[in-house]
């Protein structure tokens, strides 16, 4: 933090050293600050500047077992971005598609809490959207500048191609 305001911190770095404070939760790769859970708990994950006395950042963190699963639909402009006050539709209802219109399937992993809170999967999380392919709709990744832009991780984007039930 400079002034108040957070600054990206280009990893590995010289200055910065990564620590947990529960390592039987979790460990923590002191140069990179990449995070391996190791049981359910919870513990802190600090870094510290050492070019300053005293600046450590602390950020909370959760392992926890999955609870259950969705899967949203959200339409896409054609030039594949988000369109501006549309809100996902949630796997329990029906899905209404328009042929030639593309859309994004987003699955969510969330926690057993009662909270519900989103689980953030990572790329090792074998964790995947497959699809059979109808006659009626295609699929494909997402771009990976999109997947970027968005956060759209777990992610495919469906594309009905004629009129009929999918």
């Amino acid at each position: 933090i400079r002034g108040g305001i957070p600054q990206v911190v280009p990893l590995p770095s010289p200055f910065h050293h990564w620590s947990t404070s529960n390592s039987s939760v979790a460990q923590v790769d002191a140069t990179l600050g990449s995070v391996r859970a190791i049981n359910l708990g919870t513990t802190n994950i600090l870094v510290e500047d050492t070019r300053v006395a005293g600046n450590l950042q602390m950020s909370s963190f959760n392992v926890v077992l999955p609870d259950y699963i969705s899967l949203y639909l959200l339409p896409l402009s054609k030039f594949g971005d988000p369109i501006e006050q549309v809100e996902p539709t949630l796997s329990n209802a029906h899905w209404y598609i328009i042929s030639g219109r593309q859309y994004l399937v987003e699955l969510k992993v969330f926690s057993r809490d009662l909270s519900a809170r989103e689980i953030y999967l990572t790329e090792k999380e074998d964790v995947k959207l497959y699809y059979d392919q109808p006659e009626h709709w295609k699929n494909f990744p997402v771009p990976e500048s999109a997947a970027v832009k968005y956060g759209w991780k777990q992610s495919r984007i469906l594309s009905a191609i004629s009129p009929g039930l999918g």
